[in-house]
């Protein structure tokens, strides 16, 4: 039985890595263009573009539909946000090796991948350890960020910096990233959070992982299976708030900063095949959910 279900969750592992084999492209770099007194971003694509926000909206709207009518499928816009998360975080640690403009993806990161997936939880106790080894990879990509923030708030924002040009962060107004204020208090934050949040993220990644794999000889942990509920419907709602926020503020921040994709298309392999993927979450997500409504109207009928 432990073979078994070892080679079961083998192949979840392959999905995953086969997910970011193909997400993971050459990263570009975010730069700044400067033409006389109106400076624009060329944005990394691989890491904001079109398709990739695109496929994370779409992703996080799965997880509330699957959240509140079939919280046991919720597993797969978890397993596709972690990939991508991934991913992403790759693309922009690699953008940031080759001294490219990092300052305005750091923070809309976490609007796109934290802010989106964090409430996409399982509605039990055994449900959570079924599900562990995904959120025990979601958990320690929050850490990565957490502990890497405080090097980025003192060093990273400055990388590919123009004189002149200035880089603003949506929360909830435009402030400028360079405002004495603003780094001052972000420094201090950031290094709070990576003592506190981003040790605790690993050391919950570390739990929920060994947990995750003492489960898979469970019987009754792997026969689990979510049911819907008034928990998966209170997490769905926050996940609408928390998502709804942040769309709003990583929008918001690329048009301020007049944020272009130049000869980047849908079409584009970078930008499609995370499409694809958003999609396929979000097209399983209202077929189960369907499917669930269906059931309980029979049921009803009977």
């Amino acid at each position: 039985m432990f073979l078994s279900l070892f080679h079961k969750h083998h192949k979840q592992g392959i999905f995953t890595f086969t997910l970011l084999s193909f997400l993971i492209t050459p990263a570009l770099g975010s730069t700044i263009v400067s033409s006389g007194s109106e400076c624009t971003i060329q944005g990394d694509p691989d890491v904001f573009g079109i398709g990739v926000r695109v496929s994370l909206y779409l992703q996080w709207g799965s997880s509330i539909i699957f959240l509140a009518f079939s919280p046991e499928q919720a597993s797969i816009p978890r397993t596709t946000m972690a990939a991508t998360t991934a991913a992403l975080y790759i693309n922009t640690f690699v953008a940031a090796a080759h001294g490219n403009l990092i300052a305005i993806e750091w923070l809309v990161l976490f609007y796109l991948t934290f802010s989106l997936s964090l409430l996409n939880l399982p509605v039990s106790r055994a449900g959570l350890q079924k599900h562990g080894g995904t959120i025990a990879l979601m958990s320690f990509l929050w850490g990565i960020y957490y502990v890497v923030s405080p090097w980025m708030f003192f060093k990273g924002l400055d990388i590919a910096k123009e004189p002149g040009c200035d880089v603003k962060i949506v929360i909830f107004v435009p402030i400028s990233i360079y405002a004495h204020g603003f780094r001052t208090a972000f420094k201090v934050l950031s290094i709070f959070d990576a003592i506190l949040l981003g040790i605790a993220n690993f050391g919950l990644a570390v739990y929920l992982f060994v947990r995750w794999i003492q489960g898979w000889a469970d019987r009754e942990v792997q026969e689990n299976i979510d049911k819907p509920g008034l928990r998966g419907r209170i997490l769905a709602t926050f996940q609408v708030i928390s998502g709804v926020i942040a769309i709003i503020f990583a929008e918001r921040t690329l048009s301020v900063n007049h944020v272009t994709f130049p000869g980047v298309a849908i079409n584009n392999s970078g930008q499609l095949i995370p499409f694809i993927l958003g999609l396929f979450a979000l097209v399983a997500s209202i077929f189960s959910a369907l499917k669930t409504f269906s059931r309980s109207h029979v049921q009803g009928a009977t």
